[in-house]
């Protein structure tokens, strides 16, 4: 832990630049770490995890973003796909308390291709304990017994309950863990408020393709979130949402995630 926590030490002058407080972020650093640490995969021992000049950063008024999570469960019924690190398939199993052979059958659609895997005495023997990426299944393609909740179900996510809760959030993958600190999200104002839907669902009697007066509604199409604000909206709300420090941490902790993806690898599908 000592190894990484170095690996990732900010740098407290730039911070100081931008009028935060060190202890505000050291704290913030010190809670995140402990989420993190297990999960991330670090390439450049040197890393140093720099402070940029993002928006949210540099609105001297607003020390929250605007988000409070209502736990609807939409944005796990949004079409798309989880992917898992082979760290995270491993707490997760463990989470579970089953093997991670058993985890990929159930829960997994594909996994990363590795083809031959050379073992230590380099006799060339494949090596079976090596793991790669996944991508889940949704509950469209289980092979257990799901709710029956009507459409949305087919793209919802294999641990979405009944009840809209996860069924593994105490290990759920970070790609779950950081939303809606997103890069494509925290990329602007414009962005952020994009992102905002209208609570509830759209009343039955609305016609496809009218205009909403004061927004949009979530669709598993185009996703959303009931749980964020427009920055407007919020700017009257000091001390309300998630702590721009927080926020800036998770986004660049789920930066340097998304690196260690293996864009380019082959996917196989899970027998």
């Amino acid at each position: 832990m000592a190894t990484l926590v170095s690996s990732l030490s900010f740098e407290f002058s730039s911070f100081a630049l931008l009028g935060f407080q060190t202890p505000s972020i050291t704290t913030t650093y010190s809670k995140n770490i402990n989420s993190f640490a297990p999960l991330l995969p670090i390439r450049d021992k040197g890393a140093t995890l720099k402070v940029g000049r993002e928006w949210f950063l540099s609105e001297g008024s607003m020390p929250t973003l605007p988000f409070d999570c209502t736990g609807c469960g939409k944005c796990c019924k949004v079409k798309g796909t989880v992917v898992m690190s082979p760290k995270e398939v491993l707490a997760a199993a463990n989470f579970l308390n089953i093997s991670v052979s058993d985890f990929k059958n159930l829960y997994v659609e594909e996994e990363q291709d590795l083809k031959m895997h050379r073992d230590t005495t380099g006799e060339g023997e494949t090596n079976n304990s090596v793991q790669g990426w996944v991508k889940l299944r949704d509950q469209g393609k289980s092979k257990i017994a799901t709710r029956e909740s009507g459409p949305s179900s087919l793209s919802a996510c294999i641990f979405l309950d009944e009840n809209n809760k996860c069924k593994i959030y105490e290990a759920r993958p970070m790609q779950c863990l950081s939303y809606p600190f997103w890069p494509n999200i925290m990329a602007s104002r414009q962005t952020w408020d994009e992102e905002v839907t209208l609570p509830g669902d759209p009343p039955e009697a609305k016609v496809e393709g009218t205009t909403i007066k004061n927004g949009k509604y979530w669709n598993p199409q185009d996703g959303g979130c009931e749980g964020m604000s427009k920055i407007a909206d919020a700017a009257e709300e000091v001390g309300s949402g998630v702590p721009v420090e927080e926020a800036y941490v998770t986004l660049e902790f789920y930066k340097r995630y998304r690196k260690s993806f293996p864009w380019e690898a082959d996917f196989k599908p899970v027998n």
